[in-house]
């Protein structure tokens, strides 16, 4: 059974190119009351952006519309403004059993899960049984990845495709002992053609609050975006790593710690990764983007570039730190039009985190940086084209 089905839209209702029908054929004796499809299927108008921004990065009064509504030049998002929740449609049960539903979809890469209510009330995610996400012994995910139509018609988010020429590298899921001494999982990325005579340059990229090693490679599309980027010739071949930061509670300096004294010299010495500063870098998204950027301000000298998607810090820099800085690698800045990172209630705060406030403290400082504002929320629409944009721009060629 192909559990989903891509085909030109027909429907002159829908103003979107491809109808795209999900089904899922539940186990002998599986409870279900009910059956949902959910994932990054909402679109917000261009003008909402705007609203956003001069609501000071509120939502209120600003609704998605669903796959049903999309119009040519909406904004996709898998993140919500107003507070409600994600856009789920229900799937209807035939008369073999099998539930299905079918959306209109715009060109894109897209994750999606389904959601089960069981018999007794209790909700549950679940992955789809034929794209199954990446898992571990230790760890479970539901986010599946759907790459629609055209990789050239899906703009940037077509770095999330998959290559069809074998062109691809593969991940590895290992684990190493940690600072407090635990073992811990740690993800791998090693390019195509892999060569363990050579040594390789690494990034290092964090995932956000609530995520893990598994986000990146999953939702993120972290593999795709290296093949492709890789493939155009935007970078050198190079490792990714993804780890658990969470584990440490966002405590940035035991992070750091982490880093240099466990990750960094297990990758070494297990995975080719070559030594030195100028064959590093960090990056990540949210609570990720505040680790980069910890990084950037305390341990400037340790790595070639920086990359911070939608997450500011409210630490400024001493003096010293900031000369340092100033003189040091480049900072690549990004985040979504609709994004609660780009300003928000704590702009002009003792603890301001928006990317907005990170922004007057670089230009007062007169330090350099680039930024990139992408259409998109708080979500994975915006972070897969920045890592795209980040590793072409921003490092090795």
């Amino acid at each position: 059974m192909k559990s989903v089905i891509v085909r030109g839209n027909t429907n002159v209702a829908w103003a979107a190119p491809y109808a795209v029908t999900f089904r899922y054929m539940p186990k002998e004796g599986e409870d279900i009351e009910k059956l949902q499809l959910t994932g990054d299927f909402q679109f917000f108008k261009r003008r909402q952006a705007k609203a956003y921004l001069l609501q000071g990065g509120t939502g209120d009064g600003l609704p998605y519309y669903n796959a049903y509504q999309w119009e040519r030049g909406m904004i996709l998002s898998g993140f919500p403004l107003d507070g409600q929740p994600l856009a789920h449609y229900d799937m209807v049960k035939g008369e073999d059993g099998m539930y299905t539903v079918t959306i209109p979809l715009p060109d894109g890469q897209y994750y999606y899960n389904f959601v089960v209510t069981r018999s007794d009330g209790t909700v549950e995610n679940i992955p789809d049984p034929e794209n199954l996400p990446d898992m571990t012994e230790t760890r479970k995910a539901y986010t599946c990845q759907l790459s629609v139509g055209n990789f050239k018609l899906a703009g940037d988010l077509g770095y999330g495709f998959k290559r069809t020429d074998g062109k691809c590298g593969r991940k590895v899921y290992d684990y190493y002992t940690a600072v407090d001494g635990t073992t811990q999982p740690i993800g791998i990325y090693l390019p195509y053609g892999f060569d363990e005579t050579k040594k390789y340059p690494v990034v290092f990229v964090c995932h956000g609050g609530g995520g893990d090693e598994l986000e990146w490679m999953n939702a993120g599309c972290l593999a795709e975006v290296f093949d492709n980027v890789i493939a155009k010739g935007g970078i050198v071949p190079c490792i990714g790593i993804t780890m658990d930061n969470g584990y440490f509670k966002w405590d940035f300096e035991r992070i750091a710690e982490n880093l240099f004294k466990c990750i960094i010299p297990f990758v070494e010495e297990k995975y080719n990764v070559a030594p030195g500063p100028e064959n590093r870098a960090y990056c990540g998204l949210s609570m990720g983007s505040e680790t980069t950027l910890h990084m950037y301000m305390k341990h400037n000298r340790e790595f070639f570039g920086f990359g911070a998607f939608s997450g500011g810090h409210s630490y400024r820099p001493t003096k010293e730190e900031t000369d340092i800085i100033r003189k040091g690698p480049h900072l690549y800045l990004s985040c979504g039009n609709l994004d609660m990172a780009y300003i928000n209630a704590t702009y002009k705060t003792e603890r301001d985190i928006s990317i907005t406030g990170l922004r007057d403290w670089l230009d007062k400082e007169e330090i350099p940086y680039t930024f990139h504002l992408k259409d998109g929320a708080h979500d994975f629409n915006v972070w897969l084209k920045s890592l795209a944009e980040f590793l072409q721009y921003s490092l090795w060629k």
